[in-house]
């Protein structure tokens, strides 16, 4: 018998996915504060994912981790849009691909 260590957040399928192929797996739910640190991590690791493959499939799964961040500290779509376009509006966004060079002291 092998056991694979993985110690990470997964979906939430993911375990019923692995029993269903005869498989067991050994889990527990995570508190509030465990889940967001545990998030964090998965950002940094689809972040990585996707700078390598540049896949939109990675996008997706950032979105999603994005998402599961949000419900923890209770911020809606509306807010963090709110939030988005007065960082817009004071300092632009990022479409024009403006890649600052130095600035140069009056």
């Amino acid at each position: 018998m092998k056991v694979i260590q993985y110690n990470k957040l997964v979906r939430d399928k993911i375990v019923s996915i692995i029993e269903a192929d005869g498989r067991s797996a050994t889990y527990r739910q995570l508190r509030s504060d465990e889940q967001l640190v545990e998030l964090h991590k998965k950002l940094q690791e689809e972040v990585n994912e996707y700078l390598v493959s540049n896949e939109i499939s990675e996008i997706a799964d950032i979105y999603e981790v994005l998402e599961a961040i949000l419900k923890i500290k209770q911020v809606n779509y509306i807010e963090i849009n709110k939030i988005k376009e007065i960082k817009a509006n004071t300092n632009g966004k990022f479409e024009k691909g403006i890649f600052l060079i130095n600035i140069t002291d009056k």
